[in-house]
């Protein structure tokens, strides 16, 4: 995999270097296998920067580029040499690629003589046709020519054809079918669909946005060598959520309209208004200055009951509650402390269920309203992400306490996973039926790892409570920081427990944090221990939003706690404990669900401006 950790590129300008242009700024995303991933912006964003510090023909300034875990910059000698057998580019102009004077098919001996020198020429004949007919070009047709000779595309294919003696796993493709001609556009970009289909991972540069529409899985929005948006290639096209996205789109020319009709549409438009996608709503940019990383589209509003008449607190029961209960599948126990995001045009979630057995597991589930649910029967079986993850898979000990997390361009699940005793679990999906399992983020003991929604400084971020193997009577909130979502490090306190309070015996992370202009909105679980028990209630924090371990507040009083029958009576009583959040900004509101009485799943509803201040009036 390649991946690109907070890059950027500063070109020295002006007399003697004195001068400094930014072209690439703070850049983060991933190139997988069997992954087109679509990198779009006007002349000048820094997309062909990137690819040229991929490729190590301009160095980095600052961050850094990974292929399968070494870093790139520090590569050399035979390394180097085996770095470019795996990671390619093809240009924009495949005319000032050949030296006129020479044969065309010399770019393909270059590679026999730096790479294959002692292969047989009859064994070279061979590699090359079988190269040369995966781009769907008959040698014939192209050996023993000038490129003047040839076409444009042939030219262009015969370049991939030299990638893929290669036997590589990246290409980076930087407008390969700009120059061309509308008649073999369509056969170049056939091609890198079928070289996708085998496996190989393509960084696909352009600025046409058809382009990048037609064939990549994700796509990342550059602009003034800053990412303004990226996620799954459909949802930031259907629902651009950045200003610049929107007006992208919205100059794309139409067949079904002429000149003359934008134009009066344009003069019609308000001052200072921004065309919108005529395929997405359009909706405003909060933090202009931050990635805007899209997740499927909340089509569907979010759950929500206003506040009952004469409703004192800030956070209020749903009338519908429990809304999931114990025994909604056949052998479920309990289900309860369950994630739910918005998916779709409706939602999904992960769920714990405790079975008749008592076997603690997790199971996928799908709703149009956020209420009703249909829970998978079988639980989920996870795939291995790589071929080390089948050694901590080979006894299943338990599985409880999921989270969800969109994250870039995939929903990510975390979980309490049964390994030598609890520790967290890390797995993604892209639609809530197949999962792939990653390596456990810490050794045990660990619980409520929670991963944040964005990188932060270039690095993935969780919360986390270490713990020991049973009933934990301690345990404070950690931040962890990981450049792959497999090794974890920098470890920092964020905070604790508080004597003499609802939160004095052990807190843990609830939802996915919330970013918003003030910090980071956590919510959390605190417990006391009283003469009855643990007593399991729900508060709030703010965290810096560059620095998560600092917390800039912290609610004084609980926001909700077991007061009502379902929450104080199941099989562990007197338990509130948060496990996800659905915020609908533009409308001021978040609904929280929560698992009661480890037995039941039930919905609370606030507003976010009230949780807010919540956090700061009474810190």
């Amino acid at each position: 995999m390649l991946r690109l950790n907070s890059v950027s590129k500063v070109y020295k300008t002006g007399t003697f270097g004195r001068g400094a242009t930014l072209a690439v700024d703070q850049v983060s995303f991933d190139v997988r296998p069997g992954e087109v991933v679509a990198l779009i912006g006007e002349s000048g964003s820094g997309k062909s920067t990137i690819g040229k510090m991929i490729l190590r023909l301009t160095t980095v300034t600052d961050g850094s580029i990974d292929y399968e875990g070494n870093d790139v910059a520090l590569v050399t000698g035979r390394a180097l040499k085996g770095y470019y057998r795996s990671v390619q580019g093809v240009f924009q102009d495949p005319f000032s690629s050949y030296n006129p004077i020479f044969k065309a098919d010399r770019v393909l001996s270059m590679v026999k003589a730096e790479y294959f020198s002692d292969v047989s020429a009859s064994d070279w004949r061979r590699k090359i046709d079988a190269s040369l007919q995966a781009v769907s070009l008959n040698p014939d047709d192209v050996l023993g020519k000038y490129p003047h000779q040839l076409s444009g595309g042939q030219l262009q294919r015969l370049l991939i054809a030299r990638a893929l003696l290669l036997d590589i796993k990246i290409l980076v493709a930087d407008e390969v079918i700009s120059m061309l001609d509308a008649s073999t556009r369509i056969d170049v970009l056939n091609l890198l669909g079928d070289l996708k289909q085998r496996g190989l991972g393509i960084l696909l540069i352009t600025h046409d946005l058809a382009l990048g529409n037609y064939i990549s899985d994700s796509a990342v929005i550059l602009r003034q060598g800053r990412v303004v948006e990226r996620g799954r290639t459909a949802n930031v096209f259907d629902n651009p959520l950045h200003p610049y996205t929107q007006s992208l789109l919205a100059s794309v020319p139409r067949l079904d309209t002429k000149w003359s009709d934008e134009n009066a549409a344009a003069l019609r438009r308000p001052p200072g208004r921004a065309a919108t996608s005529r395929r997405g709503r359009g909706r405003p940019l909060r933090r202009p200055h931050r990635v805007m990383t899209i997740s499927s589209v909340m089509t569907a509003a979010i759950p929500w009951e206003d506040p009952p008449s004469g409703e004192r607190s800030v956070v209020w029961r749903s009338s519908r509650n429990p809304i999931i209960p114990r025994d909604l599948i056949p052998r479920a126990n309990s289900i309860f402390n369950s994630a739910v995001v918005p998916f779709g045009d409706g939602f999904a979630g992960v769920f714990r269920i405790d079975d008749t057995e008592r076997v603690m597991n997790l199971h996928a589930g799908r709703s149009a309203d956020g209420i009703d649910w249909q829970i998978d029967h079988d639980s989920i079986s996870f795939l291995t992400a790589d071929g080390r993850v089948g050694e901590i898979q080979e006894q299943f000990d338990f599985a409880y306490d999921p989270r969800v997390t969109w994250l870039e361009d995939r929903y990510y699940v975390t979980w309490c996973n049964g390994y030598h005793g609890p520790t967290i679990g890390v797995a993604y999906t892209h639609d809530f039926e197949t999962f792939h399992q990653l390596d456990n983020a810490f050794l045990p003991f660990n619980r409520n790892g929670v991963l944040f929604p964005r990188r932060i400084g270039g690095s993935y971020a969780m919360l986390s409570r270490p713990s020991d193997n049973g009933h934990t009577p301690f345990g404070d909130i950690y931040f962890s920081e990981s450049p792959d979502l497999v090794h974890w490090g920098r470890h920092r306190h964020v905070m604790g427990t508080v004597p003499l309070s609802w939160q004095s015996t052990k807190i843990g992370a609830g939802p996915t944090p919330i970013e918003t202009d003030a910090g980071w909105l956590v919510l959390y679980h605190g417990v006391l221990t009283s003469c009855n028990g643990f007593v399991y209630s729900m508060g709030a924090a703010l965290l810096d939003l560059d620095e998560p371990w600092n917390v800039l507040a912290r609610g004084r009083d609980y926001l909700l706690s077991p007061q009502v029958l379902y929450e104080q009576v199941g099989d562990v009583p007197n338990v509130v404990f948060p496990c996800a959040a659905l915020v609908d900004r533009d409308a001021d509101r978040v609904s929280i669900y929560y698992g009661a009485a480890d037995t039941v799943v039930c919905l609370a509803h606030a507003y976010l401006s009230e949780l807010l201040d919540a956090v700061g009036s009474r810190a």
